[in-house]
């Protein structure tokens, strides 16, 4: 299981899945909101995610960082955590 699928509650390796962005987008005004209609999408067999709406590309480990608003060293510690079945945390 990936940090990505249980982010946004994915089934791994069902291909390209749509979802919600989790980050704020901005109107032509500058007025900031939250999506309620996907324009995401993760692809669940290579962890990537990309947002048609606002852009923003992600490999798993950026977008942990970008979501969670960690460095470096905890999101690779988080997507070790996600990526070993038989931890003991899960």
């Amino acid at each position: 299981m990936s940090f990505l699928c249980s982010y946004f509650s994915l089934v791994p390796g069902t291909g390209e899945q749509s979802v919600c962005c989790p980050f704020p987008h901005k109107t032509e005004g500058g007025i900031e909101y939250r999506e309620h209609r996907a324009s995401a999408h993760v692809n669940t067999d290579t962890a990537m995610f990309h947002c048609k709406s606002c852009g923003r590309g992600h490999t798993e480990l950026s977008f942990i960082q970008g979501v969670l608003g960690c460095d470096f060293a905890a999101a690779r510690k988080l997507i070790a955590l996600y990526s070993n079945d038989q931890d003991e945390y899960q």
